[in-house]
């Protein structure tokens, strides 16, 4: 048995979502276009996936697509944020100093400066050495 209901569907008065899973083997998605089509205010979204089932897959996605529907604004991503200071050292003088002690010796101080920069903080809870420059150290704590 098989219904047509097109004639019906522009008789419906309210805002329309309509979701369809992208690899639905009930409906294809011209036919839920189509429909969508037909009735007044009507919104049509396509989600991935293959699921009949609004509870089963992907329901995040399904309730993203519904709330931007009721609300007209789009979930938020969760961030994973915090609060970081930036520390960055820096040897004063350190373009004087080089000249003065020489490639070799200026290398060495460096691979000093780096290597007790690091032991320092190494073991720190919050502390995370991100790079180097130069004679500069930057860490975020």
């Amino acid at each position: 048995m098989e219904f047509d209901l097109g004639p019906v569907l522009p008789a419906i008065q309210a805002r329309t979502l309509i979701v369809h899973r992208s690899g639905n083997a009930l409906f294809d998605l011209e036919s839920v276009r189509a429909a969508a089509s037909l009735i007044p205010d009507a919104s049509c979204a396509e989600l991935p996936g293959d699921d009949e089932l609004p509870y089963v897959g992907d329901a995040d996605a399904l309730l993203d697509v519904i709330q931007a529907f009721l609300t007209g604004t789009q979930a938020a991503p969760d961030l994973d944020r915090s609060l970081a200071t930036v520390l960055f050292t820096d040897i004063v003088g350190s373009t004087q100093k080089a000249g003065e002690l020489g490639d070799r010796r200026w290398r060495d101080l460096l691979e000093e400066h780096h290597a007790r920069t690091r032991a320092f903080w190494t073991g720190s809870a919050v502390a995370r050495w991100m790079d180097t420059a130069g004679d500069g150290f930057f860490i975020t704590l």
